[in-house]
């Protein structure tokens, strides 16, 4: 009987250590929040991502630095995007401050962006501007890579600023 108490206490003591670190390795799906008609998700580093937006929101964007506490780091892809099963409002400017990566297609095919300044941009993926019709200006500071047609097709596209060094990978 008592090998049996010794065994049950041993065996309660080692699951109240191992199911902490279990349930940590286990993977949750990511939160997602709303800030100013926007969307993002939180990342497993402790950044946010923009993912989306409400219809309703500002034409004139500004992607905040944080979303309550995570740092704004990522315009995932599609968030933008125009085409037919997604026909996003009429977005005409946006400053993105503290977001480092553009990812494949943000904003492809946008029909009234202008303008997008990003001082802490360092990667534009893939078909990130694609098509965005109407882009006059764009400015970067230090940015290192520009993906393959990121800004194929933006017909009026007359100003592009480097500030700092010049993309190294185009």
């Amino acid at each position: 009987m008592k090998r049996i108490l010794t065994a049950i206490i041993s065996l309660m003591l080692l699951m109240t250590i191992a199911l902490p670190a279990i349930a940590e390795s286990v993977t949750t799906r990511a939160e997602t929040v709303s800030y100013n008609d926007l969307l993002y998700r939180y990342e497993e580093s402790g950044t946010a991502t923009l993912y989306g937006h409400r219809a309703e929101a500002s034409t004139d964007v500004v992607v905040p630095n944080e979303v309550y506490g995570h740092r704004v780091t990522a315009v995932a892809m599609n968030t933008f995007r125009q085409n037919d099963n997604n026909p996003s409002w009429a977005i005409t400017s946006i400053y993105m401050p503290s977001v480092e990566e553009i990812e494949y297609a943000a904003f492809y095919s946008t029909t009234s962006l202008k303008s997008a300044f990003m001082p802490r941009v360092k990667n534009i993926a893939e078909f990130a501007f694609r098509n965005a019709r109407v882009m006059e200006t764009i400015t970067f500071y230090n940015i290192e890579t520009i993906g393959n047609n990121a800004f194929a097709d933006c017909k009026s596209l007359s100003d592009i600023w480097f500030y700092g060094d010049a993309p190294t990978t185009v």
